[in-house]
């Protein structure tokens, strides 16, 4: 039949006394000793014939085996629609395993990152899509379960493989974190917790007009646990020292804003980071809702490293 029409044959004759060799493994107990022997005896024929790359001799050897398979095997034969089932819950399974552990997907719905990471609002509703990194920092179980891209869906509790983790969060690092708060008043506008509370009313203007939220945010990483951080004349000072590196942080401009916009970042304050939390800032600084309007980031919220932008084509490259 020619080379390649050998080696066909011979994959074939591999592939099928592999199958046959595995389902007998699983369902000796339900074969009669004639039934096995007759079994053996073909798998016998095929490997001799494998091993001396005969092409005829496998060919028919694997005929003899399947002949045989479907006699007293053909019970243990999967449907065409169970094995797509079985590989189609497969695949989920892995995908599932590999977004938890290792990378997920975010694509960014606003400007507060620009120019870094473009943001669908200002490029036609098309911006970056990016790749983040879930490993670095230890990899972390779901901590919500829901209907993606909505606010409906259930709290889990959530567990960190610490011991796995590469390294902790460093000032410049782009981050994506679960927004600390899962609560927004539609009436003015404030984040806050609903933990512990019986009612559904804003703690700060009264009304009841609240929602649940469930959202991802993508900042730049910029006061480290403990350290006190004041921004002054557009600069980062970390415990009284203005910082110089790296360089994506020590270039960008960073505002004030007034005590009644938020309660950090205020001229002249200085803004101690709790214990296991970080301080972060959207790099348009100018449009960016970020730790100086609603506070710190505990690491418990932190899901990954920002480190490829993988769409648009234009736009391809890693994050810095």
């Amino acid at each position: 039949m020619g080379f390649f029409g050998d080696r066909r044959i011979l994959k074939e004759a591999r592939r099928a006394r592999k199958t046959v060799r595995a389902i007998m493994r699983g369902k000796r107990g339900a074969l009669d000793e004639k039934a096995a022997a007759q079994l053996e005896r073909d798998l016998a024929e095929v490997d001799g014939a494998v091993a001396a790359r005969d092409a005829a001799r496998a060919g028919r050897a694997t005929s003899m085996l399947q002949a045989s398979f479907d006699r007293h095997l053909a019970f243990a034969k999967k449907s065409i629609v169970r094995e797509y089932a079985e590989a189609f819950a497969f695949a989920i399974l892995l995908a599932l395993f590999i977004r938890t552990f290792f990378i997920q997907l975010f694509k960014i719905p606003t400007g507060s990152m620009e120019p870094t990471l473009h943001g669908a609002q200002n490029h036609r509703g098309f911006g970056d899509h990016i790749v983040v990194n879930k490993f670095i920092y230890g990899p972390q179980t779901l901590d919500w379960i829901g209907i993606p891209r909505t606010n409906i869906g259930v709290d889990i509790p959530t567990f960190r493989f610490s011991r796995l983790a590469l390294r902790a969060p460093r000032r410049g690092d782009i981050i994506v974190f679960r927004f600390p708060f899962d609560a927004l008043c539609n009436n003015c506008q404030r984040d806050f917790n609903l933990a512990g509370r019986a009612d559904r009313a804003c703690p700060y203007c009264g009304s009841l007009n609240v929602e649940r939220q469930n959202k991802d945010f993508v900042k730049r990483c910029i006061g480290l646990p403990g350290e006190t951080i004041e921004i002054r004349d557009g600069h980062i000072y970390a415990d009284g020292r203005r910082v110089a590196s790296p360089r994506e942080v020590a270039d960008i401009y960073y505002r004030n804003i007034s005590p009644s916009q938020g309660p950090y970042g205020h001229v002249g304050q200085r803004i101690t980071v709790p214990k296991d939390s970080y301080f972060v800032l959207g790099d348009n600084s100018a449009n960016s809702k970020d730790s100086r309007f609603w506070g710190f980031v505990p690491f418990q919220n932190v899901r990954g490293l920002s480190f490829f932008i993988y769409l648009p084509p234009s736009r391809i490259g890693v994050v810095r």
